[in-house]
């Protein structure tokens, strides 16, 4: 075999390896230049504004459900999840105080209606005691001023005696013994007078305290009065703390939604594939201002993709599983 041939052969040789593998690595592919895929495209967009950090994914790789695509600067949004849940915290405290001051309230309630209605009932008692004491004050006053007018009367009596007897003294026509005993009479009457007259003084002094005492009893009865009408008031008081403990319960629960839209803004700062698929179209870059709604990147639903290729006169329209062809079909 001459060497001419030889070459020939090993020309054939190489070519034939070189279509062999040229059908292996293509084989259930197509290609073409003016294909179009006919897919589910998912738009993916922003759920909340902010600084883009990282854009971990290129236009064209195939992605896991879950799979990073777009991480927004996250630090405002844990600074609002922080504040929530401070917020939230005292939210609690103030509801926790509130519950527990319903029922102190409502006891504390109970027993101060019962302790002014007998703070009542004896300022009542007071009163009357004193209403008495200036009654019996005025009568024993009353009494000791008509004994002054009875010793005065008396005494006078004895004095006109004692006159009268001087003077038949001095005639001799009563002895001195009777004279003397008209004397001392006249001196017991006056002492009579004047223990009378102290009696007076001191029912006088008795009637001013007794109109004191009976002034007192009157402020008493007052404040007494006032702290019923107070104690009794208290229905409304609980009502009033019941009201407070529901809203503060209210607080609680707004309190509970604002770290749960937190919680959600801070995941979202997350940008995540929602399926499986291929990223196509990505708008997002790195220290990109991005705002609430737009769209970053666009991905194609993993699975079967439809290419339209050129036909004649139409296109034909493949069906591709994967990378397989499962079937063709025309329109």
């Amino acid at each position: 075999m001459t060497g001419r041939i030889r070459i020939l052969i090993a020309v054939a040789l190489v070519a034939a390896l070189g279509v062999g593998a040229w059908f292996y690595l293509t084989r259930g592919q197509e290609s073409t230049d003016d294909a179009q895929v006919d897919a589910h495209v998912t738009p993916v967009a922003a759920r909340v504004g902010g600084t883009v950090l990282k854009v971990p994914v290129a236009d064209n790789p195939a992605v896991d459900g879950g799979a990073i695509l777009v991480e927004i600067d996250p630090r405002e949004y844990q600074i609002a999840l922080d504040r929530a849940r401070a917020e939230l915290a005292n939210a609690e405290a103030e509801a926790l105080a509130a519950n527990a001051n319903v029922p102190i309230t409502a006891t504390s309630t109970s027993s101060g209606v019962t302790t002014a209605k007998s703070g009542v009932e004896q300022a009542q008692a007071f009163a009357d005691e004193a209403q008495h004491n200036l009654d019996a004050a005025e009568a024993r006053l009353a009494s000791v001023r008509a004994k002054v007018s009875g010793e005065e009367a008396a005494a006078a009596r004895d004095e006109r005696d004692v006159a009268r007897m001087k003077g038949l003294l001095a005639k001799d026509e009563v002895s001195q013994q009777q004279y003397d005993a008209a004397v001392a009479q006249l001196e017991s009457s006056r002492a009579d007078v004047a223990v009378a007259r102290s009696q007076v003084r001191e029912a006088e002094v008795a009637i001013q305290v007794a109109r004191s005492r009976l002034a007192q009893s009157k402020v008493a009865q007052q404040v007494a009065g006032a702290g019923l009408r107070t104690a009794e008031t208290a229905p409304e008081q609980v009502a009033a703390i019941k009201a407070r403990a529901q809203s503060s319960a209210a607080r609680v629960k707004q309190a509970q939604a604002a770290v749960g839209r937190a919680e959600l803004d801070l995941e979202h700062a997350v940008v995540k594939a929602p399926i499986k698929g291929v990223v196509s179209r990505k708008s997002a870059e790195s220290g990109q201002v991005i705002q609430p709604g737009q769209p970053l990147v666009f991905g194609k639903a993993a699975g079967k993709f439809f290419f339209g290729l050129p036909g004649n006169p139409a296109s034909t329209m493949v069906t591709f599983a994967g990378s397989c062809i499962t079937r063709s079909r025309a329109g």
